[in-house]
C-alpha cells in the first residue's frame, strides 16, 4: 500500500513538497537527538518485529489518545463530542503506513526527507 491508495498519505511521492531543511540542518537535528547510524540500522531491524503487530501498536497509541482528553478533542465533533469516524479510519490508514514506511527505513537516502542546498 502506498500513497496512491491511502488519500493524504504521500510518504515518498513527488507530491510532498522540500523540507525547509537543508541535509547539514537535518544532520544537526539528528544530533541533537542522538539519532545516528545505530539508530538507523535498528530502525529498519524493526521491520521484522512490527510487520505483523501494527495492529497492535495502533491500538496502544489511540487507547493513549482516547485516554487524554486534550488529544482526543482533535479526533472529535467540537458541538457534540462526537467521534469523527471517516477521520479517525483515514488518520488510522495514514499511520498504519507510516510505522511500516518508518519501520522499513529511511528509503534510499535521508536527502529525500531534506532538499540539497
Amino acid at each position: 500500500m502506498n500513497g496512491d491508495t491511502i488519500p493524504g498519505y504521500l510518504y515518498g511521492l513527488a507530491a510532498v513538497p522540500a523540507s525547509p531543511f537543508n541535509l547539514a540542518e537535518f544532520e544537526l537535528m539528528k544530533r541533537s537527538v542522538l539519532f545516528d547510524d545505530e539508530d538507523a540500522m535498528s530502525l529498519r531491524l524493526s521491520h521484522d518485529v512490527l510487520k505483523d503487530q501494527v495492529g497492535a501498536v495502533l491500538d496502544v497509541w489511540y487507547g493513549f489518545v482516547a485516554s487524554n482528553s486534550h488529544l482526543l478533542a482533535a479526533f472529535t465533533s467540537a458541538p457534540d463530542g462526537a467521534p469523527l469516524s471517516d477521520y479517525l479510519a483515514a488518520v488510522c490508514k495514514r499511520f498504519r503506513q507510516w510505522i511500516r514506511d518508518k519501520a522499513h527505513g529511511l528509503r534510499g537516502s535521508v536527502s529525500v526527507m531534506a532538499h540539497q542546498s
